[in-house]
């Protein structure tokens, strides 16, 4: 590869190119850079509304940059979008049904003891 033909391009928004080098990398998901021309990913940071009920915390160590959202409370899930009511109410009514149905073979138990 000829370097002299290179021409060096500053990468978009959302993106960095390392020092010496010639191609642009994209910000993980959930991160973004606001200008041109970023050349670390450390430039990268918490996209505007990316945790839909929490606050977006970017989180780096030598091997990878991520966003992790910490949710507000009552909700959950990667990107708090989730009301813990639902799940809560999920769970409640499975709780029912399983009851619904010991209940109902309690009582056919109880019935074919009573033919016998």
């Amino acid at each position: 590869r000829d370097w002299a033909d290179e021409t060096c391009q500053p990468c978009n928004a959302g993106s960095f190119a390392a020092i010496n080098s010639t191609e642009c990398t994209p910000c993980p998901e959930g991160l973004t850079t606001f200008q041109n021309a970023s050349t670390d990913r450390m430039a990268c940071v918490c996209k505007k509304d990316y945790c839909s009920h929490g606050k977006c915390v970017k989180s780096v160590t030598s091997l990878k940059t991520a966003a992790v959202c910490t949710c507000n409370w009552g909700y959950t899930g990667s990107r708090c979008q989730y009301p813990t009511y639902f799940i809560i109410l999920g769970c409640a009514v499975a709780v029912l049904l399983i009851l619904c149905a010991l209940a109902i073979s309690f009582n056919r138990m109880r019935k074919f003891r009573k033919e016998k």
